[in-house]
């Protein structure tokens, strides 16, 4: 098993989930989600949908600074 947090630990978890239809009553059923998950410096999409994970990846954080006529994008990386 993966070291967590890193998106293969998250890719191996909804790898277990998915072929694992006992994992699936916890909740008390389907669910269709989205969420953003921010873990020390690392950030991470996980997405649901009914009975099946259908993404865990890692994301690229994006700051928007608005300044006097001039739009910024800052990207930060989150570390492999």
């Amino acid at each position: 098993m993966p070291l967590f947090p890193s998106e293969e630990w998250f890719v191996a978890v909804k790898n277990q989930y998915n072929e694992n239809p006992d994992l699936h009553s916890g909740g008390g059923g389907a669910c269709d989600t989205l969420a953003g998950l921010e873990i020390a410096d690392r950030f991470y999409r996980i997405e649901f949908a009914g009975h099946e994970c259908v993404e865990a990846i890692s994301i690229v954080r994006i700051y928007f600074i608005v300044t006097t006529r001039i739009f910024r994008i800052l990207w930060m990386l989150a570390p492999p």
